[in-house]
């Protein structure tokens, strides 16, 4: 009876070898991403916007700008500075950053207020706007006054309406000639 339950144990210990050694890299990938998430493991997601796999990277950037809560602060600057990945993936950082209301987050946010990108000067000053940041309204009112991008200033008013405690503050249009 040993030998058959050792024989028994044998094999299914092959058979799971040999699952696991079938599994693609991408699917191995896809797992410890999706375990790193789920168990807030902020080194091995940190690891993982460092691999080579621009593919990898930019998924792991994405599941970081979805993290919420102050321990995630040094993984959302660095997705932030990595341009290889969607503009859309730097904004949600933004907001992830302006919803923690950390006090090194602010900062960042209200510095991408000047950033090349007119995608994430206005999701900034959306942001800080609806989150009623009150150390932006200086540089909300420069933005309003100098951006030369129409979208961006209408934000950027938007912003200062609601900091100013405006009740029908008009978000601007997100269609039409200047969107």
């Amino acid at each position: 009876m040993d030998n058959q339950l050792r024989s028994m144990l044998g094999c299914w210990m092959v058979a799971v070898l040999l699952l696991t050694a079938c599994q693609s890299a991408e699917e191995h990938h896809a797992q410890a991403l999706a375990d790193s998430v789920r168990t807030r493991d902020m080194d091995r997601l940190s690891e993982l916007l460092d691999v080579e796999d621009e593919d990898l990277q930019c998924k792991s950037a994405k599941a970081v700008a979805w993290l919420r809560g102050a321990d995630a602060l040094y993984l959302h600057k660095r997705v932030l500075a990595m341009n290889q990945c969607a503009e859309k993936l730097r904004a949600e950082v933004l907001w992830r950053l302006t919803e923690v209301a950390a006090d090194d987050g602010i900062p960042l946010v209200i510095e991408h207020l000047t950033n090349d990108s007119r995608v994430l000067r206005w999701n900034a000053a959306r942001s800080l706007g609806e989150h009623r940041v009150r150390s932006a309204h200086a540089a909300l009112s420069v933005c309003r006054d100098d951006d030369g991008d129409a979208l961006v200033k209408q934000w950027c008013q938007w912003a200062l309406c609601k900091l100013d405690g405006g009740s029908d503050c008009q978000k601007p249009s997100m269609t039409g000639p200047t969107a």
